[in-house]
């Protein structure tokens, strides 16, 4: 088990963002981040309070920066990678219509609030 400690500006973020992350068993993850690394210098944005229209500047920061997911997703699937394939019967046709459903593929623009009422 590691902790990393990493900022989101570094991947694209407009204001430096820190970020822990405790993984179990992605031995490549600090090598991933580096490669997957935008800018050599934190930005030097801020994200606030309300910006004019009301919103908050935080909102944004709900997502992490493409290169930050990209660094996670090819730490994963390195450390995936690295199992022996066992082969298995194939899937139910139930659990292959349970999956499709729950596919994700259409994504709204609107972010949630920063808060439960």
């Amino acid at each position: 088990m590691t902790r990393r400690r990493l900022a989101q500006g570094l991947f694209g973020a407009p204001s430096p963002k820190p970020t822990d992350l405790l993984v179990i068993n992605l031995p490549d993850l600090a090598l991933e981040l580096r490669k997957w690394m935008t800018r050599s210098e934190l930005p030097k944005g801020k994200a606030i309070g309300l910006d004019q229209d009301g919103h908050w500047r935080t909102g944004f920061l709900k997502e992490y920066p493409p290169a930050f997911c990209g660094a996670l997703a090819a730490a994963i699937r390195s450390g995936i990678d690295g199992f022996e394939v066992v082969e298995h019967e194939s899937p139910s046709q139930e659990n292959l219509h349970r999956w499709r459903a729950m596919n994700m593929a259409q994504y709204s623009d609107h972010l949630g609030t920063d808060f439960a009422k």
